[in-house]
């Protein structure tokens, strides 16, 4: 990013100030990536595809991934407070590292 994490706190700080909020959520956010739209963070590219268009020529090798999110009757799976958001990048991640280009 080509902002320091002070520079954002002073940034957040300021537009707080400047919109007269004295209670607010602030969730700083940033896309790491602006091309790619999945799940991984690793190598993202600005504004690419989401495969190679020479392996998509030779074909894409997909895996299936180890996690699964589990049944809206046993967890509440459509809130991240309980981290089930993490279960893709990870099972991405994993499959990278076999040499998988997506799971």
């Amino acid at each position: 990013m080509p902002y320091s994490i002070d520079a954002l706190d002073a940034a957040t700080v300021d537009l707080l100030k400047r919109q007269r909020f004295q209670d607010a959520y602030i969730r700083p956010i940033a896309w790491r990536g602006s091309k790619m739209m999945g799940v991984s963070a690793r190598a993202n590219r600005i504004w690419g595809s989401h495969f190679n268009p020479t392996e998509k020529l030779k074909g894409i090798r997909l895996d299936i991934a180890e996690y699964r999110r589990p049944d809206p009757k046993t967890a509440q799976c459509a809130s991240k407070a309980a981290g089930l958001d993490m279960i893709c990048p990870i099972s991405k991640h994993a499959a990278e590292a076999k040499g998988y280009a997506e799971l």
